[in-house]
């Protein structure tokens, strides 16, 4: 049964003998690296490390002594290069041997191909290298602050934006504070100790730095602390710079929220089962334990039912019934698993059956895979595309698909839409009585309140600052779209209740209506709704105005 359960996930065991440098392969083993096993078990050291980079190598060395003088067990993840194939990563575990007089005498292990996982590692990696390619497309410069160390990463825009080539400039703080003016120098610190104090959320600060040339350039520079530890201090920043030399004297916005972070995820070793027909565990290896917190006798305790989620048994169930019948002779699928904690687990199911001699059968080989991580940062990669941090609205971009889709559908079935661009009188105000987290629990709770008040078929969105806009889809013409807005204006009759104060608001609502016919764009519509808000707050704010359609 350990050599079905090794074949069927694609487990290789290896014994290296420090005697005479021989390593023993079994069969699977020898197939993930590309050697031929048909006339010996056994390859030399040197053939070992020919299937690795030299980095590798080392790693691999380092790994091998601390085995052998601590005597900890080996646990590694190394790049090779099978012979004729494509590369792969694995995933080395190995115990120290010893002989009769007490001497350390070989590893033995196993080793397994874990390529997809690292994949997705790089995956990641990629993202975040394509967030800061797409930043630089803008025009703005990227550093990367690790303020324990005073290491700063400055991305090639930043580096060129004051004369330099990539690596001419020294990767640390120093190097910029002493390229600052000396009469920018002092508020430069200021904002930056605001920044680390968390007296303000972003760092926003307008100076001159000395270029390569000797001249001097205006940058607006902005960042803000992404990580603290436990205790609160800034650990990291992150910001950009701006070339600000040409247009100084206007006020400089920056187009997007910045927003970079960084998971970093571990690749679990797969746990595997043998289960019975009925579901019973047989046996369980010690990577499902670590995965689901039970021990091993616990689990051969207990059916697979028993920490399968509710909502997938049923199909648990068609699935074996399959596999029992012989309509299938395996299948994969995503479940959940209850951990003893109490945690729920997204995982990868792998299921096959071993048959008997009748053809019935014997048990099932589960190789299972956490992959609940992975589905945390799909959802929260869309998040961060799609929604508004503060409120979970709809942000410009999907704000901008949804309209643009119902525009088009409005022209095939002749529907009027309205479009209605929405601000808080005085929202400043509050921000600079009340603090910024009181003007952010008030953007939340005006959000709420006029989502509440809205049909499911019309659409909320967040443009920014205090700045909102609703597309209604079903209006029958201005009066309607007016009663429409006029309702939302009036939702805010009575005041916001918050933990320590009570505040009163008002809206201003510009809108705007489509008529099928006029093929009119989106930034059409758009521009219409924002002269008629432009004409409320001409008009002392706290109303509703309608553009009138052409």
């Amino acid at each position: 049964r350990l050599v079905l359960a090794t074949d069927v996930a694609g487990i290789g065991i290896w014994e290296w003998d420090f005697q005479d440098d021989t390593l023993k392969l079994d069969s699977n083993l020898f197939d993930l690296l590309g050697l031929d096993h048909r006339h010996n078990q056994t390859i030399d050291l040197q053939t070992w490390y020919l299937l690795m980079s030299s980095e590798s190598q080392k790693i691999f060395d380092r790994a091998i002594e601390r085995c052998k003088k601590e005597r900890e067990l080996l646990d590694l993840q190394l790049a090779l290069q099978p012979r004729g194939k494509a590369p792969v990563h694995v995933q080395l575990h190995g115990e120290l041997q010893f002989g009769d007089d007490g001497k350390s005498a070989g590893v033995l292990g196993v080793c397994y191909d874990i390529t997809e996982s690292w994949q997705n590692r790089e995956l990641l990696l990629q993202t975040e290298q394509r967030w800061k390619h797409a930043l630089e497309g803008s025009g703005e410069g990227v550093w990367d602050w690790d303020i324990a160390t005073g290491e700063v990463i400055f991305s090639d825009m930043l580096v060129r934006m004051l004369g330099f080539q990539p690596g001419e400039l020294r990767p640390h703080l120093d190097e910029w504070l002493t390229r600052i003016h000396p009469d920018d120098l002092e508020s430069v610190e200021h904002d930056i100790s605001a920044m680390l104090s968390d007296a303000n959320s972003e760092y926003r600060n307008e100076h001159r730095l000395l270029c390569k040339d000797g001249h001097w350039k205006w940058i607006l520079d902005r960042g803000s602390v992404i990580e603290r530890d436990a205790a609160g201090n800034p650990l990291r920043a992150v910001g950009t710079h701006i070339d600000i030399s040409r247009q100084k004297s206007a006020e400089i916005a920056l187009q997007e929220s910045e927003n970079r972070f960084h998971k970093a995820f571990d690749t679990a070793a797969i746990g595997m089962a043998l289960v019975s027909p009925s579901g019973q565990w047989l046996e369980v290896n010690h990577a499902l334990c670590e995965m689901l917190g039970y021990s091993e006798n616990e689990l051969l305790a207990m059916n697979s039912a028993d920490i399968t989620h509710s909502e997938d048994r049923e199909l648990d169930h068609q699935l074996v019934h399959k596999i029992i019948e012989g309509e299938l002779d395996h299948y994969h699928v995503e479940k959940g698993y209850r951990r003893k904690d109490g945690a729920l687990l997204d995982v990868e199911l792998s299921v096959s059956a071993v048959l008997d001699p009748n053809g019935n059968v014997q048990h099932f080989v589960y190789q299972i895979e956490d992959i609940t991580q992975r589905n945390i940062e799909d959802n929260y990669i869309r998040q961060l595309a799609f929604y508004d941090l503060l409120t979970g609205l709809p942000n410009r971009r999907l704000f901008n698909e949804r309209v643009t889709d119902a525009l088009s559908r409005a022209e095939r079935v002749s529907q009027q839409l309205a479009l209605a661009i929405i601000d808080i009188d005085y929202f400043k105000k509050i921000n600079d009585v009340h603090g910024h987290d009181v003007g952010d629990q008030v953007i939340k709770m005006v959000a709420d309140r006029m989502l509440s008040a809205l049909h499911a078929s019309d659409t909320l969105a967040r443009l920014g600052g205090d700045e909102f806009v609703v597309f209604f889809r079903d209006v029958a013409g201005s009066e309607a779209a007016l009663d429409a807005a006029e309702h939302l204006r009036r939702q805010f009759a009575d005041e916001l209740e918050l933990t320590n104060y009570r505040i009163r608001i008002s809206l201003s609502i510009g809108v705007t209506v489509y008529s099928p016919g006029s093929y009119e764009s989106l930034a059409s519509l758009m521009k219409k709704a924002d002269i008629a808000l432009y004409d409320v707050k001409s008009s002392g704010r706290n109303g509703v105005a309608l553009n009138q359609p052409v």
